[in-house]
Protein backbone atom coordinates (compact mmCIF):
# COMPACT_ATOMS: atom_id res chain seq x y z
CA UNK A 1 0.00 0.00 0.00
CA UNK A 2 1.73 3.36 -0.98
CA UNK A 3 2.75 5.46 2.04
CA UNK A 4 1.12 8.40 3.50
CA UNK A 5 2.28 11.98 2.68
CA UNK A 6 4.89 12.95 4.54
CA UNK A 7 3.79 16.15 7.23
CA UNK A 8 5.27 18.52 5.16
CA UNK A 9 3.69 17.26 2.10
CA UNK A 10 0.19 16.95 4.29
CA UNK A 11 0.41 20.73 5.20
CA UNK A 12 -0.04 21.62 1.88
CA UNK A 13 -3.08 19.97 1.11
CA UNK A 14 -5.81 21.96 2.84
CA UNK A 15 -6.23 23.87 5.97
CA UNK A 16 -8.47 22.49 9.37
CA UNK A 17 -12.37 22.69 8.21
CA UNK A 18 -15.64 21.56 9.77
CA UNK A 19 -16.31 18.62 7.43
CA UNK A 20 -18.80 18.80 4.80
CA UNK A 21 -18.58 22.60 4.31
CA UNK A 22 -16.73 24.76 1.67
CA UNK A 23 -14.90 26.55 4.17
CA UNK A 24 -11.77 24.93 4.94
CA UNK A 25 -10.67 24.70 1.09
CA UNK A 26 -6.79 26.87 -0.18
CA UNK A 27 -7.10 30.23 0.48
CA UNK A 28 -5.83 30.69 -3.33
CA UNK A 29 -10.02 29.67 -4.03
CA UNK A 30 -12.63 31.94 -3.86
CA UNK A 31 -15.92 29.87 -3.64
CA UNK A 32 -18.32 32.18 -5.68
CA UNK A 33 -21.80 29.94 -6.49
CA UNK A 34 -22.91 26.38 -6.59
CA UNK A 35 -23.79 25.17 -10.42
CA UNK A 36 -24.51 21.50 -10.09
CA UNK A 37 -24.92 18.84 -7.46
CA UNK A 38 -25.39 14.89 -7.43
CA UNK A 39 -26.28 12.49 -4.92
CA UNK A 40 -22.02 12.06 -4.15
CA UNK A 41 -21.11 15.63 -4.68
CA UNK A 42 -20.96 19.10 -5.29
CA UNK A 43 -19.74 21.48 -8.04
CA UNK A 44 -19.11 25.22 -7.71
CA UNK A 45 -17.84 27.76 -9.91
CA UNK A 46 -14.54 29.70 -7.67
CA UNK A 47 -12.18 31.62 -8.70
CA UNK A 48 -8.43 31.01 -8.48
CA UNK A 49 -6.44 33.47 -7.11
CA UNK A 50 -3.11 32.50 -7.78
CA UNK A 51 -3.93 31.17 -11.70
CA UNK A 52 -6.19 34.24 -11.99
CA UNK A 53 -8.77 32.87 -13.66
CA UNK A 54 -12.43 31.47 -12.53
CA UNK A 55 -12.46 27.38 -12.27
CA UNK A 56 -14.32 24.87 -10.96
CA UNK A 57 -14.05 23.10 -7.77
CA UNK A 58 -15.72 19.19 -7.54
CA UNK A 59 -16.48 17.79 -3.73
CA UNK A 60 -17.00 14.42 -3.65
CA UNK A 61 -18.57 13.11 -0.43
CA UNK A 62 -18.43 9.99 1.36
CA UNK A 63 -16.10 8.43 -0.30
CA UNK A 64 -16.00 5.24 1.34
CA UNK A 65 -19.96 4.58 2.03
CA UNK A 66 -19.69 2.92 -1.52
CA UNK A 67 -15.77 0.94 -2.33
CA UNK A 68 -17.05 0.36 -5.71
CA UNK A 69 -17.86 3.55 -6.33
CA UNK A 70 -14.70 4.56 -4.51
CA UNK A 71 -12.56 3.12 -6.76
CA UNK A 72 -14.55 4.57 -9.94
CA UNK A 73 -13.42 7.75 -8.86
CA UNK A 74 -9.92 6.57 -8.02
CA UNK A 75 -9.99 5.24 -11.47
CA UNK A 76 -11.17 8.64 -12.77
CA UNK A 77 -8.92 11.47 -10.93
CA UNK A 78 -5.62 8.51 -11.95
CA UNK A 79 -7.03 8.92 -15.74
CA UNK A 80 -7.59 12.61 -15.73
CA UNK A 81 -4.06 13.76 -14.14
CA UNK A 82 -2.36 11.33 -16.78
CA UNK A 83 -3.90 13.07 -19.90
CA UNK A 84 -3.04 15.96 -21.34
CA UNK A 85 -4.82 17.02 -24.63
CA UNK A 86 -6.58 20.60 -25.52
CA UNK A 87 -9.99 18.43 -25.89
CA UNK A 88 -10.19 16.66 -22.72
CA UNK A 89 -10.94 18.29 -19.23
CA UNK A 90 -7.73 19.24 -17.26
CA UNK A 91 -7.82 19.21 -13.27
CA UNK A 92 -5.31 21.56 -12.04
CA UNK A 93 -5.39 19.86 -8.59
CA UNK A 94 -6.64 17.89 -5.66
CA UNK A 95 -6.82 18.34 -2.11
CA UNK A 96 -8.24 16.65 0.75
CA UNK A 97 -8.90 18.15 4.34
CA UNK A 98 -5.34 19.05 6.07
CA UNK A 99 -6.63 17.77 9.46
CA UNK A 100 -8.20 14.25 7.71
CA UNK A 101 -5.08 13.07 5.73
CA UNK A 102 -5.50 9.92 7.38
CA UNK A 103 -9.55 9.42 8.01
CA UNK A 104 -10.70 11.51 4.77
CA UNK A 105 -14.17 10.96 3.86
CA UNK A 106 -14.16 13.67 1.01
CA UNK A 107 -12.21 14.91 -2.30
CA UNK A 108 -11.71 18.04 -3.90
CA UNK A 109 -10.93 18.28 -7.35
CA UNK A 110 -10.34 21.82 -9.25
CA UNK A 111 -10.98 21.69 -12.77
CA UNK A 112 -11.13 23.76 -15.52
CA UNK A 113 -14.18 26.21 -16.12
CA UNK A 114 -16.97 25.79 -19.31
CA UNK A 115 -19.26 27.58 -20.77
CA UNK A 116 -22.28 25.17 -21.04
CA UNK A 117 -22.64 21.91 -22.39
CA UNK A 118 -23.77 20.17 -25.43
CA UNK A 119 -26.82 19.32 -24.05
CA UNK A 120 -27.89 22.71 -22.63
CA UNK A 121 -26.54 24.08 -26.18
CA UNK A 122 -29.15 21.69 -28.09
CA UNK A 123 -32.08 22.75 -25.54
CA UNK A 124 -31.84 26.18 -26.11
CA UNK A 125 -34.41 27.57 -28.63
CA UNK A 126 -31.81 28.96 -31.24
CA UNK A 127 -29.93 27.02 -34.46
CA UNK A 128 -26.42 26.44 -35.42
CA UNK A 129 -24.80 26.10 -38.70
CA UNK A 130 -23.19 23.30 -40.36
CA UNK A 131 -19.59 24.80 -40.04
CA UNK A 132 -20.56 25.46 -35.74
CA UNK A 133 -21.36 21.12 -35.50
CA UNK A 134 -18.40 20.75 -37.81
CA UNK A 135 -16.02 22.80 -35.69
CA UNK A 136 -18.26 20.57 -32.52
CA UNK A 137 -17.83 17.53 -33.80
CA UNK A 138 -14.09 17.75 -35.23
CA UNK A 139 -13.00 18.94 -31.90
CA UNK A 140 -15.14 16.20 -30.24
CA UNK A 141 -13.39 13.39 -32.71
CA UNK A 142 -10.10 15.02 -31.86
CA UNK A 143 -10.25 14.18 -27.73
CA UNK A 144 -11.49 10.77 -28.37
CA UNK A 145 -8.68 10.05 -31.10
CA UNK A 146 -6.17 11.25 -28.54
CA UNK A 147 -8.43 9.08 -25.72
CA UNK A 148 -8.38 5.90 -27.86
CA UNK A 149 -4.76 6.21 -28.93
CA UNK A 150 -3.87 6.07 -25.23
CA UNK A 151 -5.72 3.38 -23.75
CA UNK A 152 -8.79 5.17 -22.41
CA UNK A 153 -12.34 4.07 -23.05
CA UNK A 154 -14.51 6.60 -21.80
CA UNK A 155 -17.79 4.70 -21.53
CA UNK A 156 -20.66 7.19 -20.63
CA UNK A 157 -20.08 9.72 -23.78
CA UNK A 158 -23.20 11.91 -23.72
CA UNK A 159 -24.04 15.56 -24.79
CA UNK A 160 -23.76 16.33 -21.22
CA UNK A 161 -20.21 15.03 -20.62
CA UNK A 162 -19.06 17.30 -23.76
CA UNK A 163 -18.41 20.73 -22.45
CA UNK A 164 -18.34 23.56 -24.42
CA UNK A 165 -16.71 27.61 -24.75
CA UNK A 166 -17.83 30.15 -26.57
CA UNK A 167 -14.79 29.66 -29.64
CA UNK A 168 -16.32 25.87 -30.08
CA UNK A 169 -13.70 23.85 -27.84
CA UNK A 170 -15.01 21.02 -26.66
CA UNK A 171 -13.87 19.18 -23.34
CA UNK A 172 -14.80 15.57 -22.83
CA UNK A 173 -15.45 15.28 -19.11
CA UNK A 174 -16.70 12.86 -16.51
CA UNK A 175 -14.63 9.77 -16.47
CA UNK A 176 -15.98 8.26 -13.78
CA UNK A 177 -16.94 4.78 -15.89
CA UNK A 178 -13.70 4.91 -17.51
CA UNK A 179 -11.46 2.33 -18.20
CA UNK A 180 -7.90 1.39 -19.38
CA UNK A 181 -8.45 -0.90 -22.88
CA UNK A 182 -5.41 -3.27 -23.08
CA UNK A 183 -3.96 -4.52 -26.63
CA UNK A 184 -7.12 -7.21 -26.70
CA UNK A 185 -9.49 -3.93 -26.00
CA UNK A 186 -10.71 -5.43 -22.78
CA UNK A 187 -10.53 -4.30 -19.17
CA UNK A 188 -9.25 -7.12 -16.83
CA UNK A 189 -12.10 -7.78 -13.86
CA UNK A 190 -13.97 -11.04 -12.36
CA UNK A 191 -16.15 -13.70 -14.29
CA UNK A 192 -19.15 -12.40 -15.54
CA UNK A 193 -22.58 -13.95 -14.28
CA UNK A 194 -24.73 -15.90 -17.61
CA UNK A 195 -26.14 -13.70 -19.25
CA UNK A 196 -30.07 -13.28 -18.33
CA UNK A 197 -31.00 -13.23 -22.38
CA UNK A 198 -30.80 -17.27 -22.78
CA UNK A 199 -28.19 -19.46 -21.43
CA UNK A 200 -29.73 -22.81 -23.05
CA UNK A 201 -27.05 -21.92 -25.72
CA UNK A 202 -23.42 -22.27 -25.87
CA UNK A 203 -21.21 -19.07 -26.38
CA UNK A 204 -18.41 -19.05 -28.92
CA UNK A 205 -15.12 -19.73 -27.03
CA UNK A 206 -11.97 -17.93 -28.13
CA UNK A 207 -8.27 -20.29 -28.29
CA UNK A 208 -7.34 -17.17 -26.41
CA UNK A 209 -7.48 -16.14 -22.42
CA UNK A 210 -10.40 -13.39 -22.33
CA UNK A 211 -10.82 -10.77 -19.82
CA UNK A 212 -14.22 -9.16 -19.23
CA UNK A 213 -15.48 -5.62 -19.55
CA UNK A 214 -18.14 -4.43 -16.92
CA UNK A 215 -21.78 -4.63 -18.41
CA UNK A 216 -23.75 -1.73 -17.10
CA UNK A 217 -21.95 0.77 -18.64
CA UNK A 218 -23.17 4.43 -21.47
CA UNK A 219 -26.44 6.01 -20.66
CA UNK A 220 -29.49 3.67 -22.35
CA UNK A 221 -29.52 6.58 -25.01
CA UNK A 222 -26.34 6.53 -26.19
CA UNK A 223 -25.33 2.68 -25.83
CA UNK A 224 -23.90 0.76 -28.61
CA UNK A 225 -25.54 -2.30 -30.06
CA UNK A 226 -22.57 -4.37 -28.27
CA UNK A 227 -23.22 -3.04 -24.86
CA UNK A 228 -26.78 -3.80 -25.21
CA UNK A 229 -26.38 -7.74 -26.27
CA UNK A 230 -23.15 -8.03 -23.57
CA UNK A 231 -20.84 -8.86 -25.60
CA UNK A 232 -17.86 -10.07 -23.73
CA UNK A 233 -14.68 -7.76 -25.24
CA UNK A 234 -16.10 -4.51 -26.36
CA UNK A 235 -13.48 -2.23 -27.64
CA UNK A 236 -13.51 2.01 -27.71
CA UNK A 237 -15.61 1.70 -30.71
CA UNK A 238 -18.44 1.94 -28.42
CA UNK A 239 -17.53 5.35 -27.66
CA UNK A 240 -17.93 6.27 -31.57
CA UNK A 241 -21.31 4.85 -31.63
CA UNK A 242 -22.38 7.11 -28.72
CA UNK A 243 -20.06 10.29 -30.63
CA UNK A 244 -22.45 9.41 -33.68
CA UNK A 245 -25.26 10.23 -31.63
CA UNK A 246 -24.46 13.27 -30.71
CA UNK A 247 -23.79 14.23 -33.69
CA UNK A 248 -27.45 13.40 -34.87
CA UNK A 249 -28.83 15.32 -32.29
CA UNK A 250 -26.47 18.20 -32.74
CA UNK A 251 -27.58 18.39 -36.62
CA UNK A 252 -31.26 18.89 -35.42
CA UNK A 253 -30.41 22.35 -34.49
CA UNK A 254 -29.69 23.31 -38.04
CA UNK A 255 -32.45 26.03 -39.45
CA UNK A 256 -34.17 23.15 -41.64
CA UNK A 257 -34.42 20.98 -38.42
CA UNK A 258 -37.70 20.18 -36.02
CA UNK A 259 -38.43 22.98 -33.43
CA UNK A 260 -36.45 23.25 -30.36
CA UNK A 261 -39.59 21.22 -28.43
CA UNK A 262 -39.29 18.35 -30.78
CA UNK A 263 -35.23 18.06 -30.50
CA UNK A 264 -34.49 14.61 -28.61
CA UNK A 265 -32.04 11.68 -28.48
CA UNK A 266 -31.74 9.83 -31.60
CA UNK A 267 -32.86 6.36 -30.13
CA UNK A 268 -34.77 7.80 -27.33
CA UNK A 269 -35.84 3.69 -25.73
CA UNK A 270 -37.39 3.53 -22.16
CA UNK A 271 -35.60 0.50 -21.59
CA UNK A 272 -32.48 -1.81 -22.92
CA UNK A 273 -33.02 -5.14 -22.04
CA UNK A 274 -31.09 -7.45 -20.79
CA UNK A 275 -29.75 -4.44 -18.80
CA UNK A 276 -33.46 -3.58 -18.06
CA UNK A 277 -34.58 -6.51 -16.68
CA UNK A 278 -37.44 -5.43 -14.77
CA UNK A 279 -39.64 -4.60 -17.92
CA UNK A 280 -41.94 -7.89 -18.06
CA UNK A 281 -42.40 -6.91 -21.92
CA UNK A 282 -38.75 -6.92 -22.73
CA UNK A 283 -39.35 -11.09 -22.49
CA UNK A 284 -41.29 -11.74 -24.58
CA UNK A 285 -41.04 -12.16 -28.23
CA UNK A 286 -42.06 -9.46 -29.71
CA UNK A 287 -39.64 -6.87 -29.28
CA UNK A 288 -41.25 -3.65 -30.10
CA UNK A 289 -42.14 -0.12 -28.44
CA UNK A 290 -39.54 1.48 -27.03
CA UNK A 291 -36.83 -1.21 -26.37
CA UNK A 292 -33.60 0.51 -27.14
CA UNK A 293 -32.67 -2.49 -29.67
CA UNK A 294 -35.69 -2.33 -31.51
CA UNK A 295 -35.16 1.65 -32.12
CA UNK A 296 -31.68 0.91 -33.57
CA UNK A 297 -33.12 -1.45 -35.71
CA UNK A 298 -36.17 0.74 -36.99
CA UNK A 299 -33.40 3.47 -38.20
CA UNK A 300 -30.36 1.05 -39.32
CA UNK A 301 -32.68 -2.23 -40.11
CA UNK A 302 -32.25 -5.81 -38.48
CA UNK A 303 -28.81 -7.15 -38.94
CA UNK A 304 -27.52 -9.24 -41.58
CA UNK A 305 -26.48 -12.78 -41.20
CA UNK A 306 -22.77 -11.99 -41.30
CA UNK A 307 -23.78 -8.85 -38.70
CA UNK A 308 -25.66 -11.31 -36.13
CA UNK A 309 -22.59 -14.00 -37.34
CA UNK A 310 -19.93 -11.98 -35.45
CA UNK A 311 -21.48 -12.13 -32.13
CA UNK A 312 -19.27 -13.38 -29.81
CA UNK A 313 -22.16 -14.87 -27.26
CA UNK A 314 -24.85 -17.62 -28.93
CA UNK A 315 -27.81 -16.19 -26.80
CA UNK A 316 -27.06 -12.82 -27.97
CA UNK A 317 -27.46 -14.05 -31.67
CA UNK A 318 -30.52 -15.67 -30.77
CA UNK A 319 -31.93 -12.58 -29.26
CA UNK A 320 -31.01 -10.76 -32.07
CA UNK A 321 -32.88 -13.34 -34.73
CA UNK A 322 -35.80 -12.67 -32.33
CA UNK A 323 -36.75 -8.85 -33.85
CA UNK A 324 -39.34 -8.53 -36.59
CA UNK A 325 -37.32 -8.15 -40.23
CA UNK A 326 -37.19 -4.51 -41.33
CA UNK A 327 -34.91 -2.64 -43.90
CA UNK A 328 -35.06 0.73 -41.56
CA UNK A 329 -35.72 3.98 -41.87
CA UNK A 330 -31.83 5.14 -42.75
CA UNK A 331 -30.16 7.97 -41.60
CA UNK A 332 -31.29 10.36 -44.28
CA UNK A 333 -34.74 9.37 -43.40
CA UNK A 334 -34.15 10.34 -40.04
CA UNK A 335 -32.27 13.69 -40.77
CA UNK A 336 -32.90 14.57 -44.47
CA UNK A 337 -31.88 18.17 -43.96
CA UNK A 338 -28.45 17.29 -43.39
CA UNK A 339 -25.85 17.54 -45.99
CA UNK A 340 -24.46 14.64 -48.26
CA UNK A 341 -21.02 14.92 -46.09
CA UNK A 342 -23.19 14.72 -43.03
CA UNK A 343 -24.82 11.60 -43.87
CA UNK A 344 -22.39 10.20 -45.06
CA UNK A 345 -20.15 10.31 -41.50
CA UNK A 346 -23.39 9.69 -39.54
CA UNK A 347 -23.99 6.09 -41.25
CA UNK A 348 -19.81 5.37 -40.92
CA UNK A 349 -20.34 5.89 -36.94
CA UNK A 350 -23.35 3.84 -36.77
CA UNK A 351 -22.80 0.98 -38.42
CA UNK A 352 -24.33 -1.95 -36.47
CA UNK A 353 -21.06 -4.02 -36.35
CA UNK A 354 -17.96 -2.25 -34.50
CA UNK A 355 -15.97 -3.87 -36.90
CA UNK A 356 -17.51 -1.74 -39.43
CA UNK A 357 -17.95 1.23 -37.66
CA UNK A 358 -14.86 4.20 -38.26
CA UNK A 359 -12.17 5.18 -35.24
CA UNK A 360 -12.02 8.46 -34.69
CA UNK A 361 -9.07 9.16 -36.84
CA UNK A 362 -10.58 7.98 -39.83
CA UNK A 363 -13.09 10.02 -38.80
CA UNK A 364 -11.07 13.12 -38.56
CA UNK A 365 -10.16 12.35 -41.85
CA UNK A 366 -14.21 13.04 -43.38
CA UNK A 367 -14.98 15.41 -45.96
CA UNK A 368 -17.35 17.04 -43.21
CA UNK A 369 -14.49 18.49 -42.04
CA UNK A 370 -12.77 19.90 -44.88
CA UNK A 371 -13.58 23.20 -43.94
CA UNK A 372 -12.36 22.82 -40.38
CA UNK A 373 -9.26 21.06 -40.84
CA UNK A 374 -5.97 22.47 -41.49
CA UNK A 375 -3.94 19.75 -42.98
CA UNK A 376 -0.65 20.84 -41.71
CA UNK A 377 -1.96 20.88 -38.13
CA UNK A 378 -3.80 17.66 -38.67
CA UNK A 379 -0.94 15.71 -39.80
CA UNK A 380 1.41 16.75 -36.53
CA UNK A 381 -1.38 15.64 -34.59
CA UNK A 382 -1.23 12.24 -35.97
CA UNK A 383 2.52 12.06 -35.17
CA UNK A 384 1.73 12.76 -31.85
CA UNK A 385 -1.30 10.09 -31.64
CA UNK A 386 1.44 7.76 -32.67
CA UNK A 387 3.74 8.77 -30.59
CA UNK A 388 1.41 8.87 -27.49
CA UNK A 389 2.53 6.06 -24.71
CA UNK A 390 -1.07 4.19 -23.37
CA UNK A 391 -1.66 5.63 -19.88
CA UNK A 392 -1.04 2.99 -17.11
CA UNK A 393 -3.08 2.58 -13.59
CA UNK A 394 -0.41 0.80 -11.29
CA UNK A 395 -2.87 -0.27 -9.71
CA UNK A 396 -4.73 -2.13 -11.65
CA UNK A 397 -1.53 -4.34 -12.75
CA UNK A 398 -1.46 -7.43 -12.89
CA UNK A 399 0.58 -8.94 -10.26
CA UNK A 400 -0.33 -5.37 -8.49
CA UNK A 401 0.29 -5.40 -4.56
CA UNK A 402 -2.31 -2.72 -4.08
CA UNK A 403 -5.45 -3.40 -2.19
CA UNK A 404 -8.40 -2.02 -3.56
CA UNK A 405 -11.28 -3.82 -1.01
CA UNK A 406 -10.76 -1.76 1.89
CA UNK A 407 -10.55 2.22 2.84
CA UNK A 408 -7.17 1.85 3.85
CA UNK A 409 -5.80 0.59 0.45
CA UNK A 410 -8.01 3.03 -1.64
CA UNK A 411 -7.10 6.10 0.34
CA UNK A 412 -3.71 5.44 0.00
CA UNK A 413 -3.96 5.31 -4.33
CA UNK A 414 -6.04 8.09 -3.77
CA UNK A 415 -2.97 10.35 -1.82
CA UNK A 416 -0.66 8.96 -4.41
CA UNK A 417 -2.67 10.26 -7.45
CA UNK A 418 -2.66 13.70 -5.57
CA UNK A 419 0.66 13.67 -4.47
CA UNK A 420 2.07 12.39 -8.37
CA UNK A 421 -0.46 15.68 -10.00
CA UNK A 422 1.61 17.77 -7.65
CA UNK A 423 5.21 16.69 -8.54
CA UNK A 424 4.13 16.70 -11.97
CA UNK A 425 2.90 20.39 -11.61
CA UNK A 426 5.99 21.60 -9.64
CA UNK A 427 8.29 19.84 -12.38
CA UNK A 428 9.52 17.29 -10.54
CA UNK A 429 10.87 13.84 -11.48
CA UNK A 430 7.46 12.00 -11.59
CA UNK A 431 7.63 8.89 -9.13
CA UNK A 432 9.25 5.34 -9.86
CA UNK A 433 6.70 3.36 -11.75
CA UNK A 434 6.77 0.52 -8.75
CA UNK A 435 5.63 3.31 -6.31
CA UNK A 436 3.06 5.37 -8.79
CA UNK A 437 -0.75 4.36 -8.51
CA UNK A 438 -0.64 6.41 -11.78
CA UNK A 439 1.95 6.86 -14.82
CA UNK A 440 1.31 9.45 -16.93
CA UNK A 441 1.04 8.18 -20.74
CA UNK A 442 1.24 10.23 -23.47
CA UNK A 443 1.13 13.65 -22.09
CA UNK A 444 1.88 16.13 -24.50
CA UNK A 445 1.72 20.48 -24.37
CA UNK A 446 -1.27 21.85 -25.31
CA UNK A 447 -1.31 24.24 -28.19
CA UNK A 448 -1.28 27.55 -27.50
CA UNK A 449 -5.15 29.00 -26.85
CA UNK A 450 -6.43 32.09 -28.63
CA UNK A 451 -6.30 35.17 -26.27
CA UNK A 452 -9.50 36.36 -24.13
CA UNK A 453 -11.84 37.83 -26.90
CA UNK A 454 -9.86 36.25 -29.71
CA UNK A 455 -12.18 33.84 -31.72
CA UNK A 456 -10.87 30.77 -32.29
CA UNK A 457 -13.03 29.54 -35.31
CA UNK A 458 -15.78 31.50 -37.71
CA UNK A 459 -18.58 29.73 -35.51
CA UNK A 460 -17.31 31.88 -32.29
CA UNK A 461 -19.80 35.02 -33.22
CA UNK A 462 -22.92 31.96 -32.82
CA UNK A 463 -21.60 30.19 -30.02
CA UNK A 464 -21.04 33.78 -28.03
CA UNK A 465 -25.06 34.06 -28.67
CA UNK A 466 -25.68 30.50 -27.31
CA UNK A 467 -24.06 31.70 -24.48
CA UNK A 468 -25.72 34.56 -23.74
CA UNK A 469 -29.19 32.93 -24.54
CA UNK A 470 -28.02 29.65 -22.46
CA UNK A 471 -26.55 31.28 -19.51
CA UNK A 472 -29.71 32.05 -17.05
CA UNK A 473 -31.70 28.90 -18.01
CA UNK A 474 -28.41 26.68 -18.20
CA UNK A 475 -26.90 27.62 -14.47
CA UNK A 476 -23.63 26.05 -16.40
CA UNK A 477 -22.86 22.89 -15.31
CA UNK A 478 -19.41 21.33 -15.28
CA UNK A 479 -19.53 17.46 -13.86
CA UNK A 480 -22.65 17.94 -11.86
Amino acid sequence: MPAPPSPAAAAQLAPPHRSGSWQGIPVRYQIEAVIGQGAYGTVCEAYDREREEAIAVKQVRRLFDNLPSCKRTLREIAILTALNHDCVMKVHDIFVPRDEVDTFSELYIVMELCDTDLQKLVALDMVLTTEHIAWLMYNLMRGLAYLHSVGVCHRDLKPANCLVNQHCTVKITDFNLSCIMGCDGAESGPPRPPSPIDSSRPERRSSKPQKVLTSHVVTRHYRAPEVILLERSYTTKIDIWSAACIFAELLQTLPEGPPCARRGPLFPGTCSYPLSPGHASQRTGARTGRDQLSLIFDLLGTPSQCEVDRLDRADARRYVQCFQARAGQGVRGRVPYAGEAALRLLGRLLAFSPEDRATARQALRSDFFAGVRQEEEAAEEEEALDAAEPVRLHFEEEGSNVRLDDEDGLRGCILEVMRALRASAAGAPPAPPAAACAARGGAREEPPRPAKGEPASPAAPLMAAAHEAGAAAAAQGPLA
